[in-house]
């Protein structure tokens, strides 16, 4: 299994072929997968004992078990010594690369497979971080007892490598006594499963061999540690709180622990000894159902900070610094509706870097804090497209700058002009209607570029259910994601959602109206920038259509607008010479999303088709023309075609 002794690994090994070995290598490794450049191997000279360091050959950066097996088996092949390596944390050398080998490092494996709360067990692979395990098994009641000083960003591979401890490994035993089964690749090739999820298995200890091998006996590409119920330490705390004589806050909401892990009641009834009041953080009123009623007494409301508030704090969080960005200061304070602990944190990691505090290094501190993650319900949208790539009339232009104004004037009108009050703080609700492929997706990314924000899709698939009031709760979801900060949600095909109200024959008008109803209310609360996208402007309902503060309506281009979004979307490392863009934008009424296809089938037929320079022709982009319009199932003459008309002909008679 493991293979003769082999005597070279007493003496020098043999020079090998570095060339040859980095081409086999890059075949089967990700193209940012090999390091080769002397200033990127200077990384891996060393792991924690800085005192000893030795410069690698290469270094390979695999994602994946079978990728680590190609690895080894390309370096057994050509006699090739390998080093693993972990997060280089650890101060025995064992990540010390030697002279010249290829170190394999695994910290890209790093993703958290699955935790079973029931057999108290995390898959995880090599990469992630010791600590990172607790934190993923802390909302079960449960963690991973091993915790070298390095914990928050050591690895748990190489933890296994060399069989680390920590404090607690005096009650709870070292790596070795809390892992369960490993995954290990030989240096053949072979993929290993040791151990298993049973408390012991039969035959030879071999899961013991390997821990602490530090790689000499295959490299790790998967462990199951095993966890342990978090200590009760919270009767000891309310001890204490009613020696002193205070009441205690839960930082965690009781109701959001898992029920069938740490049921609420149970926890609060093995209190109820002491007279002590304990408040529980909730943030919808209706996880106190998850209480038990014997406990809970009248609701004590705890306004969120507000925007005078937040600009207080984040003046004395900075200090003396904040003399230097006093506008961005208030910006901030509007868009990032943070409360306390996040604006402390931010303001200290803001004053620990050396450099001056600039706006824009602020509001990006800012935005690494945004809860991003919508499920389901929206996708994030990373902005394409610049301004001066959007083609409008200039009516159409005008209003689209005005709303990229009155995003960047909010704060100084709301909270220099006292505005806000009257008008809760809100953001901007605007329509953007017209036909298909008229611009209305590019203009509302164009504008989250802009501004700086977050832009989410609305999947209306995801948010509209059939069961009664499951609609609510998913757009309720949605809106509290995006209240913590500005951001901007763009509502696709939004008549599906904004549709008319209609009059109540049954219970499924009834509450169609409610869900129309409810998304009005939470439209005027909502701060940020919403954009509505329709091609059936009469569908709104009015009230929506009320609320909004600008509708713009996308035309179909006119020839002058056609003329400039032709030049503009053919590539310009393309010969377009013989393309009469004249022609096309003249004869030819399409919008831009069309164009923007027939251009791009025009170049898919146009590639590989000689060397030098691509060149596209005329012939090929009137033929994607006359493909465009079957697809759309709109009409065109032979005449519209003029003098190619008979290539038209000829394409119809094929």
């Amino acid at each position: 299994m493991l293979g003769e002794f082999d005597p070279r690994l007493d003496a020098r090994f043999d020079a090998y072929d570095r060339e040859t070995l980095t081409a086999r290598l890059r075949t089967v490794l990700p193209a940012d997968g090999l390091l080769s450049a002397p200033e990127a191997l200077r990384v891996y000279e060393c792991d924690g004992l800085a005192a000893y360091r030795s410069l690698p050959g290469l270094v390979a950066l695999p994602r994946t078990t079978e990728e680590v097996r190609e690895v080894l088996m390309a370096c057994k092949a050509m006699g090739v010594p390998v080093v693993a390596r972990g997060a280089g944390t650890g101060l025995s050398g064992g990540a010390l690369p030697f002279p010249g080998c290829v170190l394999l490092s695994l910290s890209r494996l790093a993703a958290i497979l699955a935790i079973d709360p029931d057999a108290r067990t995390a898959r995880v692979q090599p990469g992630v971080r010791n600590l990172a395990v607790s934190e993923a098994a802390g909302p079960f009641g449960l963690f991973y007892a091993p915790d070298p000083s390095s914990q928050a960003a050591c690895s748990i591979g190489g933890n296994v490598a060399e069989n680390a401890g920590g404090v607690h490994c005096l009650k709870y035993g070292l790596t070795v006594n809390n892992i369960a089964a490993l995954e290990v690749v030989t240096l053949d090739g072979e993929i290993l499963h040791l151990g298993g999820e049973a408390l012991d298995a039969p035959g030879f200890d071999l899961l013991a061999l390997m821990t602490g091998s530090e790689g000499l006996l295959g490299v790790i590409t998967e462990v199951t540690v095993r966890l342990l119920p978090q200590p009760a330490h919270a009767r000891a705390l309310v001890a204490l709180a009613w020696l002193v004589g205070r009441d205690l806050l839960l930082k965690e909401s009781a109701a959001a622990r898992h029920a069938e892990h740490r049921p609420p009641s149970s926890f609060l009834s093995s209190l109820r000894a002491l007279p002590v009041i304990l408040y529980v953080p909730v943030a919808d009123a209706a996880e106190i159902a998850a209480l038990p009623r014997e406990f809970v007494q009248p609701q004590l409301v705890v306004p969120r900070l507000g925007h005078a508030d937040r600009v207080a704090l984040w003046r004395a969080a900075l200090g003396k610094r904040a003399a230097a960005i006093g506008p961005a200061i208030e910006e901030c304070a509007r868009r990032f509706r943070y409360e306390r602990e996040t604006i402390v944190a931010i303001a200290a990691a803001l004053r620990a870097e050396r450099t001056p505090i600039t706006a824009d290094r602020m509001f990006a501190a800012c935005r690494a804090e945004v809860p991003l993650d919508a499920g389901d319900l929206a996708q994030e949208v990373v902005p394409r497209f610049r301004s001066d790539e959007l083609v409008l009339p200039p009516a159409q232009r005008l209003q689209f700058d005005e709303i990229h104004h009155a995003m960047r004037s909010l704060t100084e009108v709301h909270f220099g002009w006292g505005t806000g009050r009257a008008w809760n703080e809100s953001g901007i609700s605007v329509l953007f209607a017209g036909p298909p492929g008229t611009g209305k997706t590019m203009a509302a990314e164009v504008l989250a570029g802009l501004l700086e924000m977050p832009m989410f899709r609305i999947d209306l698939s995801q948010v509209v259910n059939k069961y009664i009031g499951e609609t609510e709760k998913n757009l309720k979801r949605l809106f509290d994601l995006a209240d913590s900060a500005d951001t901007v949600l763009f509502f696709d095909e939004c008549d599906a959602l904004f549709g008319r109200r209609t009059e109540v024959r049954d219970a499924h008008d009834r509450y169609a109206n409610v869900e129309i109803s409810y998304l009005l209310e939470r439209m005027e609360r909502f701060k940020g920038l919403a954009i509505l996208a329709t091609n059936r402007r009469k569908d709104i309902d009015e009230a929506f259509l009320r609320r909004l503060r600008y509708t713009v309506e996308f035309p179909m281009p006119e020839v002058r607008e056609r003329r400039e979004l032709w030049q503009r979307l053919i590539p310009a490392a393309v010969d377009a010479s013989e393309v009469d863009v004249e022609f096309l934008a003249r004869q030819f009424p399409l919008a831009g999303g069309h164009i923007r296809s027939i251009v791009l089938n025009a170049c898919l037929q146009t590639a590989n088709r000689g060397a030098g320079k691509p060149k596209l022709t005329m012939d090929r982009v009137i033929v994607a023309v006359k493909r465009e319009y079957d697809k759309l199932g709109r009409t065109v003459t032979l005449d519209q075609f003029g003098r190619h008309a008979a290539l038209v002909e000829r394409l119809t008679n094929a």
